[in-house]
């Protein structure tokens, strides 16, 4: 049996990637319940603090994406996969697109006006569709490694990983469509409210989708011992 991996790395780089995908997965949790309440609230708050509050810490955890992808990137991915390394790279790149998206909106909260980035309506629809895109490009790459290598502990959770993705880009080409379709691209946070309620039970598929991956991720690499010098949880018989 062949081991492939990232040859005489230590396990710290490991470890690294491992508290990253425990970041992002309270930060899935995090950003679909307010997500979810806002859609249920109109209001979210009366206190402006705590909007201030709320959107920095979306801030926040929307950046553990791109911590996350950019070790996956530079610890997991090896030289030799170079689909993979290219997949991860643009995740990396989309998810750092959707953190601009979210420092745009803090922008507004904190009343602090970017004209570069406010004058540029079409980014709302824009960089979510190439953040989306860009996941389910990676973890069809990443699905397709791991059944190559035949890695039974990945199948499944790649699967629910991609599953969450498309969902995800479905749901930005709908929030696209309906940007465009209001004249002058106007867009409507009612209707928005209103596709978010109608598809609540798709969007909680791709929810639960993404923390099976990202826990499943993680167990997958807490298997690495302290004694361990090299290691790749996909293994090729």
């Amino acid at each position: 049996m062949n081991m492939t991996g990232n040859t005489g790395q230590s396990n710290v780089s490991y470890d690294r990637l491992r508290h990253a995908t425990s970041a992002v997965f309270v930060a899935t949790i995090y950003l679909f319940m307010l997500r979810t309440y806002g859609t249920a609230v109109a209001d979210m708050f009366n206190s402006y603090v705590a909007v201030q509050v709320t959107q920095i810490l979306a801030l926040i955890a929307s950046s553990t994406y791109v911590v996350f992808f950019y070790l996956f990137y530079k610890d997991y991915a090896e030289e030799a996969q170079h689909l993979l390394k290219k997949a991860a790279l643009g995740a990396f790149i989309g998810n750092g697109l959707i953190l601009i998206l979210q420092l745009r909106s803090l922008c507004f909260i904190l009343r602090f006006y970017d004209h570069v980035l406010m004058d540029l309506e079409y980014i709302v629809i824009l960089l979510p569709l190439a953040g989306s895109l860009s996941m389910v490009i990676f973890f069809t790459v990443f699905r397709k490694e791991v059944k190559r290598q035949n890695h039974a502990q990945l199948k499944i959770p790649t699967l629910a990983g991609l599953i969450g993705a498309d969902i995800q880009l479905c749901f930005a080409l709908l929030m696209a469509a309906n940007y465009l379709a209001v004249e002058q691209g106007v867009f409507l946070p009612d209707r928005h409210r209103i596709v978010w309620i109608v598809l609540m039970p798709i969007l909680m598929l791709q929810f639960m989708a993404y923390l099976y991956f990202y826990i499943s991720f993680r167990r997958v690499l807490k298997q690495y011992t302290p004694t361990e010098k090299v290691y790749n949880p996909i293994i090729e018989e």
